[in-house]
Formats: C-alpha cells, sequence, structure tokens
C-alpha cells in the first residue's frame, strides 16, 4: 500500500467515526459527564440546557400556577418561593448517556427500578426548569432531568436547590 492510499485509508476511518458519533446528537446537551452525585434525597438525575421555545413554555406555565394558587398555596410559595416546572417530557431510550446510567443501576428512579428491566427504555423522564416565584425569573441557566417526583405541590429537592414542584403549572 503506498502513501497515497494509506492517506485515504485514514481520512475514510476518520469520516466514519465523525458521521457515527454525529448521529448519536442528543436533543440535550445533558451537564456534566459523569452525573454529580445529588444525594439519596434529591430527585435529579442530571442536568441539561434548555431551548429558547421550552423556557417559554415553562415560564407560561409558571404563571399559571401561580395565577391559580389559594391563600393557603399562596402561603407555601412565599415559605419556599423557587418552583420546578415541567418544560419537555421524553423517553429514556432517547438520551444514550441516561438509558446507560440507567441499566448500572447508577440513578435515582425508585418508579423505573420496581417496574422490570424491560420498562426502562421507554420510562418517562422529565425535564424541569427551577424558577424563582417572586421575580418569575430562572433560577440558573440549565434545569434537572428527572424520574420520579414528588407530588404536585409539595416540596422537593432538584440539583440541590428545595423547590415545590409544579408538574405542568396546576395546583
Amino acid at each position: 500500500m503506498d502513501h497515497k492510499q494509506t492517506v485515504m485509508v485514514r481520512w475514510c476511518f476518520l469520516l466514519i467515526a465523525f458521521l457515527a458519533l454525529c448521529g448519536c446528537e442528543l436533543k440535550y446537551l445533558v451537564l456534566p459527564y459523569p452525573a454529580p452525585n445529588y444525594g439519596p434525597d434529591d430527585y435529579a438525575v442530571a442536568r441539561a440546557r434548555p431551548y429558547p421555545q421550552e423556557t417559554l413554555l415553562a415560564e407560561k406555565r409558571l404563571l399559571n400556577f401561580v395565577r391559580r394558587a389559594n391563600t393557603r398555596q399562596l402561603a407555601v410559595l412565599s415559605a419556599n418561593p423557587i418552583v420546578a416546572v415541567q418544560a419537555y417530557q421524553l423517553t429514556a431510550s432517547s438520551d444514550f448517556w441516561l438509558s446507560r446510567q440507567l441499566a448500572g443501576g447508577k440513578v435515582r428512579a425508585v418508579t423505573l427500578y420496581s417496574r422490570g428491566i424491560d420498562a426502562r427504555g421507554e420510562t418517562a423522564v422529565k425535564f424541569l426548569l427551577l424558577f424563582d416565584s417572586r421575580t418569575g425569573k430562572l433560577v440558573r441557566p440549565d434545569g434537572v432531568l428527572v424520574i420520579d417526583t414528588p407530588n404536585r405541590g409539595h416540596l422537593g429537592r432538584f440539583g440541590g436547590i428545595n423547590a415545590i414542584y409544579a408538574e405542568t403549572g396546576f395546583w
């Protein structure tokens, strides 16, 4: 094999490797690799960056959540102003890194593990954004991926931050 053929083979190999990696592009840029250890009381399994349309949808859901609150719920919001709002829902199989973590039992997912190994790919993963209900602004620019959640309107820990779980914006 001469030098020209060797160079051509190397370029073909690099092209194939590049295409294989690009074919695995994820919807979310999950941060960081590997996942931080949030602790046993934290619902988050990973952090991810939102798309602008997801942020807008979550803002609308936050406003709906605050608008529908009664006096008791407003008192809860004043004591705990951070709210976790669902911006999107995906399946665990759509994220290779998350699927690998689930298969290895490395994330908190009581609901998932109680259903068995066959259901892991179809498991719903919620993407939550954390807002300050007083200002309507994001607490941080990234959100969290969760599998298990507290009941709607109850306090939970999401990525190290205590927040009221709003689900899709209804009490």
